[in-house]
This record gives C-alpha cells, sequence and structure tokens, in this order.
C-alpha cells in the first residue's frame, strides 16, 4: 500500500513538472541591430523602434533595458505581452556634448523568458556641424571637347571650379 501511494505521488510529481516545464515565454525580435547611418551633429538626437513578439505560452514580461551609456535611453512596453502578440522597445541616442564620429552602444533587455537575456545593438556616424558638406556628394560634371583637351567643370555644393585636363 505505501509503495502504491508512493508510486502514484512520484508520477503526479512528474506530470505536474513536466507540464510546468512547458509554459514558458519567449522574445524573438524582428531585428537586433539598427544603423543609424550619418547623421548631423546639429541634430544630434535619433530613434529607433526594435519590435518583437512572444512565441513562447506564457505572458512575457520585459523586467528591465539597460544601456551601456547614460547617451541612449531604452523605453519598453510594460505590460506583459500574451502569446502570439508584439510589442515595442523604443531607444534614443542623445549625441549632445559627445565628439563627433563612429558610436557603437548596446541595450540589455531582461525578461522573464527562456532566453533571460536579450542584446540589442546600436551604431551610427555623428558628423561635425562643419563638416557635413563633405559628406554630401552631388556632383555635375559637363565636358566640352574642343581639339586636344577638355575642360570639365565641377560644381561642388554651388561652389564652381574650372579643371583643365590635357
Amino acid at each position: 500500500m505505501k509503495k502504491t501511494l508512493l508510486l502514484t505521488m512520484i508520477f503526479l510529481t512528474g506530470i505536474v513538472s513536466a507540464y510546468a516545464q512547458n509554459k514558458y515565454a519567449e522574445i524573438k525580435f524582428e531585428t537586433t541591430t539598427y544603423d543609424f547611418g550619418k547623421f548631423s551633429e546639429s541634430a544630434p538626437k535619433v530613434s529607433c523602434v526594435f519590435k518583437f513578439t512572444n512565441v513562447g505560452n506564457s505572458p512575457l514580461i520585459i523586467n528591465q533595458a539597460i544601456a551601456s551609456c547614460g547617451c541612449t535611453i531604452p523605453e519598453y512596453t510594460k505590460e506583459p505581452i500574451e502569446p502570439g502578440k508584439s510589442g515595442v522597445i523604443k531607444v534614443t541616442y542623445n549625441g549632445a556634448g559627445k565628439y563627433p564620429g563612429p558610436f557603437s552602444k548596446s541595450i540589455t533587455i531582461r525578461s522573464n523568458a527562456k532566453s533571460e537575456l536579450v542584446r540589442l545593438y546600436i551604431k551610427g556616424n555623428m558628423i561635425e556641424k562643419g563638416n557635413w558638406h563633405q559628406y554630401i556628394k552631388i556632383l555635375f560634371f559637363a565636358k566640352v571637347i574642343t581639339l586636344s583637351h577638355a575642360t570639365v567643370i565641377e560644381m561642388r555644393c554651388g561652389k564652381k571650379q574650372k579643371h583643365n585636363q590635357w
């Protein structure tokens, strides 16, 4: 009698624990990296949105979103995300007061998902205010052929320069 009761208890415990292990949240991002490309120091605040879906079978709760630097601010969905539903994490980079040039930052997401930690990445290149014109590449070329040489007129940001090529 004691053996039967013990075996029944072990069997029920196994079934309950197996059922409990199959209930979990799972976070899946459309992309984990965003490239802002080049942007001017005169408009140093840029934002992007990372969209995710709960592909698990239990509600997903994001506990924390921590950026690697104080210049990067993540905002995230605070309510539980039901299975099959989506949410967003908005990330804002503020380059005000920072040196122009390339940057790369990470955002660590903590949740109750099967994979508890997920890292998101942003990168870009903030261009110095006075040098923005160097990155605008609009060139107009005109060739006039006169016997043995060509004259090329190059226009760069409204400035006209004449080059003779022999």
